[in-house]
Protein backbone atom coordinates (compact mmCIF):
# COMPACT_ATOMS: atom_id res chain seq x y z
CA UNK A 1 0.00 0.00 0.00
CA UNK A 2 0.95 3.53 -0.57
CA UNK A 3 0.34 5.82 1.25
CA UNK A 4 0.19 9.85 -0.37
CA UNK A 5 1.55 12.64 0.43
CA UNK A 6 -0.46 15.88 1.49
CA UNK A 7 -1.38 17.99 -0.98
CA UNK A 8 -3.10 21.47 -1.12
CA UNK A 9 -5.60 20.72 -3.73
CA UNK A 10 -7.29 17.50 -4.47
CA UNK A 11 -9.03 17.42 -7.95
CA UNK A 12 -11.52 14.22 -9.07
CA UNK A 13 -11.29 14.01 -13.01
CA UNK A 14 -13.30 11.19 -15.03
CA UNK A 15 -9.97 10.10 -15.57
CA UNK A 16 -8.78 9.74 -11.90
CA UNK A 17 -7.79 12.39 -8.84
CA UNK A 18 -4.90 14.50 -9.10
CA UNK A 19 -2.97 16.05 -5.87
CA UNK A 20 -1.10 19.62 -6.28
CA UNK A 21 0.67 22.14 -4.41
CA UNK A 22 0.52 25.53 -4.65
CA UNK A 23 3.38 26.22 -5.71
CA UNK A 24 4.04 29.91 -4.19
CA UNK A 25 3.19 28.60 -0.58
CA UNK A 26 5.74 25.37 -1.27
CA UNK A 27 9.08 27.65 -1.90
CA UNK A 28 8.39 30.32 0.54
CA UNK A 29 11.16 32.27 -0.53
CA UNK A 30 11.54 36.02 -1.83
CA UNK A 31 12.16 35.78 -5.80
CA UNK A 32 15.13 38.62 -5.21
CA UNK A 33 16.75 35.31 -3.48
CA UNK A 34 16.40 32.93 -6.01
CA UNK A 35 18.98 32.65 -8.96
CA UNK A 36 17.27 33.32 -12.62
CA UNK A 37 16.87 29.60 -13.48
CA UNK A 38 15.29 28.62 -10.42
CA UNK A 39 12.59 31.43 -10.71
CA UNK A 40 12.06 30.22 -14.30
CA UNK A 41 11.36 26.66 -13.02
CA UNK A 42 9.12 27.80 -10.17
CA UNK A 43 7.28 29.90 -13.00
CA UNK A 44 7.23 26.74 -15.22
CA UNK A 45 5.99 24.48 -12.56
CA UNK A 46 3.36 27.69 -11.09
CA UNK A 47 2.25 27.01 -14.96
CA UNK A 48 1.99 23.71 -15.25
CA UNK A 49 0.09 23.38 -11.61
CA UNK A 50 -2.24 25.87 -13.49
CA UNK A 51 -2.99 24.07 -16.59
CA UNK A 52 -3.51 20.35 -14.34
CA UNK A 53 -6.16 22.51 -12.09
CA UNK A 54 -8.15 23.87 -15.22
CA UNK A 55 -8.21 19.73 -16.29
CA UNK A 56 -5.07 19.32 -18.87
CA UNK A 57 -3.34 16.13 -17.95
CA UNK A 58 0.01 15.48 -19.35
CA UNK A 59 -0.13 13.53 -23.09
CA UNK A 60 2.09 10.93 -24.37
CA UNK A 61 3.88 13.96 -25.88
CA UNK A 62 4.81 15.52 -22.95
CA UNK A 63 5.30 12.13 -21.08
CA UNK A 64 7.43 10.61 -23.83
CA UNK A 65 10.11 13.11 -22.99
CA UNK A 66 10.04 13.00 -19.62
CA UNK A 67 12.24 10.67 -17.70
CA UNK A 68 11.56 7.32 -15.62
CA UNK A 69 11.65 6.83 -12.50
CA UNK A 70 11.78 3.36 -11.06
CA UNK A 71 11.92 1.60 -7.93
CA UNK A 72 10.55 5.24 -6.50
CA UNK A 73 9.11 6.15 -3.10
CA UNK A 74 7.74 9.35 -1.36
CA UNK A 75 10.38 11.05 0.90
CA UNK A 76 8.67 14.31 3.57
CA UNK A 77 11.95 16.39 3.62
CA UNK A 78 10.16 19.72 5.13
CA UNK A 79 6.72 20.10 6.80
CA UNK A 80 5.07 21.35 3.14
CA UNK A 81 7.66 19.58 1.11
CA UNK A 82 7.64 16.13 -0.25
CA UNK A 83 10.28 14.75 -2.82
CA UNK A 84 10.30 11.07 -4.57
CA UNK A 85 13.70 8.89 -4.70
CA UNK A 86 14.41 6.11 -6.85
CA UNK A 87 16.20 4.75 -9.97
CA UNK A 88 15.86 7.44 -13.00
CA UNK A 89 16.50 6.68 -16.57
CA UNK A 90 16.84 9.39 -19.44
CA UNK A 91 16.65 12.26 -16.82
CA UNK A 92 18.22 15.34 -19.45
CA UNK A 93 20.57 16.24 -17.03
CA UNK A 94 21.72 12.97 -15.16
CA UNK A 95 21.27 10.37 -17.46
CA UNK A 96 20.66 6.85 -16.40
CA UNK A 97 21.15 7.10 -12.36
CA UNK A 98 20.41 3.89 -9.32
CA UNK A 99 19.51 6.67 -6.67
CA UNK A 100 17.73 9.87 -7.67
CA UNK A 101 16.52 12.81 -5.35
CA UNK A 102 13.78 14.75 -7.07
CA UNK A 103 13.15 19.00 -6.51
CA UNK A 104 10.06 19.34 -4.21
CA UNK A 105 6.93 17.11 -5.74
CA UNK A 106 4.11 19.83 -7.29
CA UNK A 107 1.52 17.51 -9.08
CA UNK A 108 0.50 13.71 -8.71
CA UNK A 109 -1.36 11.14 -11.21
CA UNK A 110 -2.83 10.23 -7.38
CA UNK A 111 -5.22 7.31 -8.91
CA UNK A 112 -3.09 5.13 -11.08
CA UNK A 113 0.58 7.01 -10.19
CA UNK A 114 1.50 6.90 -13.74
CA UNK A 115 3.22 10.29 -13.63
CA UNK A 116 4.27 13.07 -11.12
CA UNK A 117 5.11 16.85 -11.57
CA UNK A 118 8.40 17.94 -9.55
CA UNK A 119 9.25 21.43 -9.63
CA UNK A 120 11.89 20.65 -12.47
CA UNK A 121 9.93 18.68 -14.97
CA UNK A 122 7.33 15.90 -15.36
CA UNK A 123 8.31 12.13 -14.67
CA UNK A 124 7.00 9.14 -15.47
CA UNK A 125 6.15 6.81 -13.00
CA UNK A 126 7.25 3.15 -12.59
CA UNK A 127 6.73 0.25 -10.50
CA UNK A 128 6.98 1.91 -7.03
CA UNK A 129 9.71 0.70 -3.98
CA UNK A 130 8.74 -1.95 -2.25
CA UNK A 131 11.14 -1.36 0.10
CA UNK A 132 9.29 -0.32 3.99
CA UNK A 133 10.09 3.02 4.58
CA UNK A 134 10.48 3.37 8.66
Amino acid sequence: MIILPPFDIGIAHQSGTIGLMDVDRLVDVEPEHLSEAMRRKIDAARKSVQRLRAGWRPGPDTLEMAPRLHDWRFIQVAPRATVLVGTVVGHPRLGDRPWVQTSYLVGLDATHLKWARTLSRFYVLGEPSSYPVG
